[in-house]
């Protein structure tokens, strides 16, 4: 029984392909890297969302409520430059508002189902500090998985700071995130 709810939260959570081997096949909330952010949302909505949070303007982030009942946030990003504003990241967000305990676990449960869905993968589990907090008490728990075929995805728990949590609003929370081989290098080479 246990196993059954399982496989049905990651559907449900994941809306991943059974047979998936590439990360175009991957979805977050019906969107997939390399769609068009304009068959999701207009232009109008979209400037108006869309905000640089990355040191390198190379990448805008389109940041939303998310409108199912899967996540309560849903981050997209895209070229600053690209006027089709294609894909190249996809984010939703579950709210863990101080209960690492409890996100580390749904962490472990949807890592366990990805592993049965992709097989082309290689899977590093890290914690560490953020990049972003410069003052090292930004934590992420997470699993990050690289697809030979090109692109990633990661699921991971961060617990901000309390610091960060009063200065931006930003919550704990269990991220589920896939993104392009060129954005992955971003957030690697240039990002922070």
């Amino acid at each position: 029984m246990k196993k059954l709810l399982t496989i049905l939260i990651t559907i449900l959570v994941l809306q991943a392909p059974s047979l998936a081997d590439d990360i175009s096949d991957f979805q977050i909330e019906g969107i997939s890297i390399g769609d068009s952010l304009l068959d999701y949302f207009s232009e109008e909505e979209i400037k108006a969302k869309g905000n640089f949070v990355y040191k390198s303007k190379k990448f805008i982030t389109f940041s939303t409520k998310s409108k199912s009942n899967v996540y309560e946030r849903l981050q997209v990003n895209y070229k600053s430059n690209d006027k089709k504003y294609l894909i190249h990241g996809v984010s939703g967000y579950l709210r863990f508002d101080n209960k690492m305990k409890a996100c580390k676990k749904k962490k472990k449960e949807i890592v366990r189902e990805l592993k049965d869905i992709f097989k082309d993968i290689k899977i590093i589990v890290q914690d560490k500090k953020h990049d972003y907090d410069k003052s090292g008490k930004t934590m992420v728990y997470g699993t990050f998985m690289d697809f030979k075929s090109g692109g990633y995805s990661d699921v991971y728990c961060t617990d901000w700071s309390n610091e960060l949590t009063q200065k931006n609003g930003w919550y704990d929370a269990l991220e589920i995130k896939i993104g392009s081989e060129e954005f992955d290098n971003f957030l690697r080479n240039e990002a922070y």
